[in-house]
């Protein structure tokens, strides 16, 4: 493998673990307990110093200075993340030991899905207008008023509420 996959794999690789991280967990769970909280620094400071000593033989050539020295901090700050919330996990689990699966969960949890605020909206909005529609219909069937109009404006009420939730549902 040439210099320059081997960057590549490592870049593709570091990329897909840092992801876009959420906030931390919560620290009380570690500053309860003391010795939790020393056994998670050492364990995210020796795999900080391995992920640093990888990134240290990479040229950053396809990187600005300032850009390199950014991706070097998210990947430390995503590091102390991922061990803190597995031991997290872990204790939760009552185990001694973290295992590859708490690992995997800490990830799943830190790591947040590429979700689009406007598809969001449109699941609300559909839904919000779904149910009006069947607030529309329930009323008129109860009051015994039903007429076109109504029956109508319902009816488009429940088709764009639906296409919309059903778009939101597509794209999620």
């Amino acid at each position: 493998m040439n210099e320059l996959q081997r960057q590549a794999a490592v870049a593709a690789r570091l990329k897909e673990e840092n992801g876009r991280t959420k906030a931390a967990p919560r620290v009380e769970d570690l500053e309860s307990q003391p010795d939790l909280l020393e056994e998670t620094r050492l364990a995210t400071r020796s795999a900080t110093e391995r992920a640093e000593e990888e990134l240290h033989g990479l040229d950053s050539a396809p990187m600005s200075e300032f850009a390199y020295a950014e991706l070097q901090k998210n990947i430390s700050q995503y590091i102390d993340d991922l061990v803190s919330t597995s031991v997290i996990l872990a204790r939760r689990d009552r185990v001694d030991t973290v295992s590859a699966t708490h690992v995997q969960r800490a990830s799943g949890l830190l790591v947040s899905p590429n979700t689009n605020r406007v598809m969001k909206f449109f699941g609300v909005i559909g839904a919000s207008l779904f149910g009006a529609a069947v607030s529309l219909f329930v009323t008129m069937v109860a009051t015994g008023t039903v007429t076109v109009g109504g029956a109508v404006i319902g009816a488009i009420l429940l088709a764009v509420g639906m296409g919309m939730v059903a778009f939101h549902l597509a794209r999620d």
